[in-house]
């Protein structure tokens, strides 16, 4: 069984992938954008497992810089490994359905596919979030104003907010009085300055952060997103498709990293997502380890 779950709503994707996972004790992160794919892992005769099907995990994957050969040999994997193996393919973003190997995935898969939320469903979103606690309409359009439909963020609004209010009826001097505004331009200057390698300062903002509450899981999945980036910009194709303003701050970050460090960070950052979500190690501590690491 195959599932592709994509899109540009990462919090969503996100939520899908670990909500398929679950409840499976045999589970093989392949790759997340690792540019040394190791296919022998995928030749290892394994698929149920006393009784109960391995989980295969593909992050990122669908980058079609890749090439047609590497599609060619993935397809022909997972069409002999399909009926034994339940095999996640989650990509940020969207799907290039131009692409052989994407129209393949699409006919073959379970497809869920996560855009941008409109501000009435993020409305509904948050009042869903909610449950029985009340809140003010303004209150919700001040947090969709905030931060549009990034979920991520939104989510962590809510919790300082649920905290401070004890529950009670959140209004919308409470969004403005907590500096909802503010948590998103420190994210970014956060990965500013690891991009940087400016590690006093990202550490600073890494304190902030946390200390405002902000969900590790979110930070974590910005600075992969931003070292998937730094990888891209060395690559033959370099960051095509991309905004160009962040295109162009990438390619001014890119020098100050060489490719072999940034291979190995990005492998870390891989170790660290699967030993986090396998409850090996703690995320928060990891994130101060990795700024300490980068100096």
């Amino acid at each position: 069984m195959i599932y592709l779950v994509y899109g540009e709503d990462t919090y969503r994707v996100k939520k899908k992938v670990n909500e398929l996972r679950q409840g499976f004790a045999t589970q093989k992160v392949i790759c997340d954008i690792d540019l040394d794919f190791n296919w022998d892992q995928l030749e290892v005769n394994q698929g149920y497992l006393f009784g109960e099907p391995q989980v295969w995990v593909f992050g990122d994957v669908l980058d079609t810089s890749r090439g047609a050969e590497f599609f060619g040999k993935l397809q022909h994997v997972l069409e002999r490994k399909m009926e034994a193996t339940v095999i996640i393919i989650w990509q940020s973003g969207g799907l290039d359905e131009r692409f052989k190997f994407s129209r393949w995935l699409k006919k073959n898969a379970e497809v869920h596919k996560f855009g941008p939320m409109n501000p009435p469903a993020v409305e509904k979103w948050i009042k869903d979030w909610l449950g029985s606690q009340e809140v003010e309409d303004a209150a919700i359009k001040k947090l969709v104003e905030y931060h549009g439909s990034n979920l991520w963020l939104i989510e962590n609004e809510l919790r300082k907010l649920r905290a401070y209010t004890n529950g009670e009826k959140i209004a919308i001097g409470e969004v403005e009085l907590l500096g909802c505004k503010s948590v998103e331009e420190n994210i970014f200057r956060f990965i500013d300055a690891l991009s940087y390698r400016n590690v006093a300062e990202a550490g600073s903002l890494l304190d902030i952060l946390l200390t405002e509450g902000q969900d590790p899981a979110y930070l974590f999945s910005m600075i992969v997103r931003q070292f998937r980036l730094l990888l891209l910009a060395k690559g033959d194709d370099g960051l095509k498709g991309l905004h160009p303003y962040v295109a162009r701050k990438v390619n001014q970050q890119s020098p100050r990293w060489e490719y072999p460090i940034l291979k190995r960070i990005y492998a870390k950052l891989l170790e660290i997502d699967v030993d986090t979500k396998m409850g090996e190690k703690e995320l928060e501590t990891e994130l101060w380890l990795l700024v300490a690491e980068l100096s």
